[in-house]
């Protein structure tokens, strides 16, 4: 099923959204949430690309928090963890990089983060477990 159809079925699904120009944008609503909640209590899961996080990490202090997008993840974010990673899918058990980490132009996205994120970070690929903490270089 398309997810366009989804989205128009709006008594079926109870949604108020239809297009994504009729949300808010990603980093706002990020930081807007971010800001709400406790300090260390986040668990910040992405279920594909990773852009989205990476714009949150390098955006800037605004109206909505004297913090930068990386203060702010540093104070409430407590883990990342990811649906992606190097799978090992097929018989030869060879890493096989995902589409949501390294296709569709997103692999300088996870590289920064790999680099970058301040918090342990959990990498899944399907029956498969990745633990990687402490990647961050700070």
């Amino acid at each position: 099923m398309h997810a366009e159809k989804l989205a128009k079925d709006t008594v079926a699904y109870k949604n108020k959204l239809v297009h994504n120009h009729d949300a808010m944008e990603q980093t706002a609503l990020n930081r807007k949430l971010l800001i709400q909640t406790a300090d260390n209590s986040v668990t910040y899961i992405t279920i594909g690309h990773t852009k989205g996080l990476y714009e949150l990490l390098k955006s800037s202090p605004g109206s909505d928090s004297p913090l930068t997008g990386l203060e702010l993840v540093t104070q409430k974010v407590k883990r990342w963890v990811a649906l992606g990673a190097l799978g090992a899918s097929n018989e030869e058990g060879v890493g096989v990089k995902d589409w949501n980490f390294f296709r569709n132009n997103t692999a300088s996205y996870t590289d920064y983060l790999i680099d970058h994120f301040p918090k342990p970070t959990y990498l899944w690929m399907q029956e498969q477990r990745f633990l990687l903490e402490n990647l961050s270089k700070h």
